[in-house]
């Protein structure tokens, strides 16, 4: 069975792949001569489809050569226009186009934070068979130094992008489950003496 038709704009497109949806304008039916045309605006591309005419309205087809085009935020824009030439904006709005894995080289879906994961561990992994952080050279006539990033701020680094990468793969998640274990000291021989057992005096309430 078939999955059902959308009738709006998908948030979400995935380049290599065919995306349909159908739009439809009580104002401006087919029926009465009107056509419409969804155009896209990218950071480097733009491009454009016209609608088929259907029963309910317009029906939009991106087939894998419409979306052969660079991943990334794409704005859009929704058009009807009559036979007398008439034109009216119906929509806009932002969609993602995500790239195609199937094609896609190796890394390219690797996300910044992810990236910078790795690159703060392999530092961290170099720095532990060299000690130095800082050195100064001094020749006659001219004097340099360089200092790396302190391990203490590393590891803040890596704790922060390690939280984001985390958030990426756990999606409506803040973070990791933490559990905590209560263990009853009452009958403790070491549990530290109460009020009445140091002053005899009766305790607070009694």
């Amino acid at each position: 069975m078939a999955a059902p038709i959308p009738k709006e704009v998908p948030t979400v497109f995935r380049a290599g792949e065919t995306v349909q949806f159908l739009r439809s304008f009580n104002d401006f039916p087919p029926s009465d001569g009107w056509s419409y045309t969804i155009y896209f605006n990218g950071a480097t591309q733009i491009f454009n489809k016209v609608a088929d005419v259907d029963p309910d309205g317009f029906k939009v087809t991106l087939n894998p050569n419409d979306l052969a085009v660079p991943a990334g935020i794409y704005r859009y824009l929704e058009r009807v226009i009559s036979n007398t030439g008439e034109v009216h904006t119906v929509g806009e709005g932002v969609v993602e186009i995500e790239v195609d894995l199937a094609t896609a080289p190796p890394g390219v879906a690797v996300s910044f934070a992810e990236q910078m994961l790795s690159a703060i561990e392999n530092e961290i992994a170099a720095r532990m068979g060299a000690d130095v952080e800082e050195y100064h050279s001094a020749v006659t006539g001219s004097s340099w130094s360089v200092k790396k990033i302190p391990m203490e701020q590393l590891m803040k680094m890596r704790g922060h992008y390690a939280s984001m990468v985390w958030r990426q793969k756990n999606p409506g998640k803040i973070g990791a489950p933490v559990f905590v274990d209560f263990v009853d000291e009452t009958n403790d021989a070491n549990f530290p003496s109460t009020w009445v057992d140091v002053t005899g005096l009766p305790g607070v309430g009694q």
